[in-house]
């Protein structure tokens, strides 16, 4: 009987010494190891005052981001958002950024152009590329891709 109650002490306490053990592994290895893993941060559509879909993305020399959205070109320099409606106000389906001539392409409804930092105050000005076509060619739906 003594010897039955000493065995029953024992793999009392080796259950006890475990579960200790794994309570303490776990306490110590709380924090996530980020090492080598991107920063994610999410974005709700009332933090950027765009539209709720978010068609393409696109990304400068500097970082600055643009995102083809439904309210027109969102751009993101790190801090915070601004939007660019195209002139004729309509979805923004492509982007493509030119690193050569510092220019972001963007394809739309019935739009084709590019937004460019306008020489005065450097804010995003749009140009359209529509009335480079041949005129019986300058109606059309969606710009889907964007390629240089």
């Amino acid at each position: 009987m003594i010897h039955q109650k000493i065995k029953y002490s024992y793999w009392l306490l080796v259950v006890i010494a475990t579960g200790i053990s794994c309570l303490s592994y776990n306490k110590l290895s709380g924090q996530v190891n980020n090492l080598g893993l991107p920063y994610i941060e999410q974005f709700t559509k009332q933090s950027y005052q765009g539209g709720t879909q978010n068609w393409d993305f696109a990304q400068d020399e500097k970082g600055n981001i643009f995102v083809a959205n439904n309210e027109g070109l969102l751009s993101y320099d790190g801090t915070h958002w601004d939007i660019h409606p195209l002139p004729n106000r309509t979805i923004i389906r492509s982007l493509c950024y030119d690193t050569v001539q510092k220019r972001l392409y963007a394809g739309g409804q019935d739009a084709f152009g590019y937004f460019t930092p306008a020489e005065d105050d450097g804010q995003l000005q749009y140009i359209d590329c529509k009335n480079r076509l041949p005129a019986n060619q300058r109606q059309f739906t969606d710009v889907w891709n964007t390629v240089l």
